[in-house]
């Protein structure tokens, strides 16, 4: 016996949101980057290119033009909206 097309859609739906995290996010993020070439050269190159990857992704990810400012905004009450 099968569900109705709706309920099934909604399970379906609901497995796929459960399988979206953060960490998911993260492991598919490095998992890419690991495939990127590094070519530079010198002696320059203490940080990884994950690392600076990853970084770059956080400043979108957080939406702080400045890790400086990140605590200083987690400070500051929040403003309801109305």
């Amino acid at each position: 016996m099968r569900l109705p097309e709706q309920e099934e859609n909604r399970i379906l739906l609901e497995r796929k949101h459960a399988e979206f995290t953060f960490d998911k996010v993260i492991q598919f993020f490095r998992q890419t980057i690991s495939a990127f070439p590094d070519r530079r050269i010198g002696t320059n190159t203490s940080y990884s290119i994950e690392d600076a990857a990853l970084g770059a992704f956080s400043v979108f990810f957080t939406q702080s033009p400045s890790f400086l400012d990140l605590p200083r905004r987690f400070q500051r009450p929040r403003r309801m909206r109305t």
